[in-house]
């Protein structure tokens, strides 16, 4: 049994305990205790990746603008959720530097901005 294994059950009591104080649902399913439960987690990291070529420019996104993913950005953009950004980060993070290794001179990084505004 691996350490983390071992840790479990102290987790999920902590969670728990801490769920009493400042209650959350899962944004996926609406499960109690968790931002994201471990069964929409699995089903966010099974979702591929989005890529397009637009008049000659590749554009890859970390995830279709669909479902799940959607509503967790809303949640993250629109109420605060930070709680939400790991899942979508890492993802993320790991396009950034596939992007990265991947340009050559010339190659150009851009965000999207969340709105017209910026």
């Amino acid at each position: 049994m691996t350490t983390r294994d071992s840790l479990r059950p102290w987790l999920d009591a902590a969670v728990a305990v801490l769920g009493l104080f400042l209650p959350v649902d899962c944004v996926g399913c609406g499960r109690p205790d968790r931002a994201l439960c471990a069964a929409c987690r699995h089903a966010l990291d099974a979702m591929p990746r989005r890529v397009r070529l637009v008049a000659g420019v590749r554009l890859d996104a970390a995830f279709e603008y669909t479902g799940l993913v959607r509503t967790m950005l809303l949640e993250l953009k629109l109420r605060g959720r930070v709680d939400l950004a790991r899942p979508l980060g890492a993802r993320f993070g790991g396009l950034v530097r596939a992007a990265l290794a991947d340009a050559g001179p010339g190659a150009v990084l851009l965000r999207v901005p969340p709105s017209r505004q910026g």
